[in-house]
């Protein structure tokens, strides 16, 4: 899917956010773990 774009996204895509992500796990109100269907673990703290 991200080799067919022509640039940068200007916007959130709901489609590219979907076709990459698998879940998200909350730790807490400001703790989130992305999980993306590679396997990778993103972990993002507000």
């Amino acid at each position: 899917m991200l080799d067919s774009m022509d640039g940068l996204l200007e916007e959130f895509d709901d489609d590219i956010f979907n076709a990459l992500v698998e879940n998200i796990e909350v730790l807490s109100q400001r703790h989130f773990i992305f999980v993306l269907k590679s396997g990778m673990r993103i972990e993002e703290k507000l």
